[in-house]
């Protein structure tokens, strides 16, 4: 708590500085005393002792044969003298994309293959796997039997659309009400009370003649008519 509490004031440091409005100004800083209060009231997080871990290096396999036969995906991992290392000691674990097999102690060395994530899902408890001689093999039956897999492992995206809006330049305040909108609806309970409480004092003042203006804030009575915020011009009747 008290670590997200230290980022959103530290976000509304270097905000603040960019409005040029008088009231937006107002406002934000009103946020950022009332954020300073509520970290400043939480206690002092007790100090955590983290056990000292021992990890295991691994040979990672470089590479992995592989074909298709009917419902199943064939993959051949070459490992010399494998057939000599008890079976307690490989260990293979399946998930619906990726598979990952450990071989502990052949020839003093431990021996990982990693796959995934895989052209399609998998079905995790119908695969199976066997120990050669010489080899490993595993028969990953695929989780949609009648589809035919054009490679072994999907190719992600790179050039996915993003999903922020663009931001109208035209208005010099439309980035702060965005951000204050997306403050309000991505909050937890105590960002939208501390963003409540410092609106509804700021509509207070201006009901009394104290924040001349801030009728000119390009229609923030309501925020653009924000979405969860019941229009945030009556967010200072909001029950929290």
């Amino acid at each position: 708590m008290s670590t997200e509490i230290s980022l959103d004031i530290e976000e509304m440091e270097k905000i603040i500085p960019q409005a040029t409005r008088p009231n937006v100004k107002r406002l934000l800083e009103g946020v950022l005393r009332d954020l300073k209060i509520q970290k400043d009231s939480l206690p002092e997080p007790a100090p955590v002792t983290q056990p000292e871990r021992i990890t295991k290096s691994y040979v990672e396999a470089s590479s992995c044969g592989w074909d298709q036969e009917g419902p199943n995906i064939l993959l051949f991992w070459e490992l010399p003298e494998v057939g000599t290392v008890p079976k307690d000691k490989i260990n293979v674990t399946w998930n619906p994309e990726s598979m990952i097999c450990t071989v502990e102690g052949l020839k003093g060395k431990n021996h990982r293959l990693s796959i995934g994530p895989f052209f399609r899902e998998i079905n995790t408890t119908a695969s199976t796997y066997k120990v050669g001689r010489n080899r490993i093999t595993f028969t990953v039956q695929k989780e949609v039997k009648g589809n035919r897999w054009d490679d072994l492992k999907r190719k992600e995206d790179k050039f996915k659309p993003k999903k922020n809006k663009p931001t109208d330049n035209s208005d010099p305040g439309a980035g702060l009400m965005d951000l204050m909108r997306n403050l309000y609806e991505e909050g937890d309970d105590e960002m939208k009370r501390t963003i409540a409480k410092a609106w509804t004092e700021s509509r207070e003042q201006q009901a009394r003649g104290g924040m001349p203006g801030m009728g000119g804030m390009g229609g923030m009575g309501g925020m653009g008519g924000m979405g969860g915020m019941g229009g945030m011009g009556g967010m200072g009747d909001m029950d929290f």
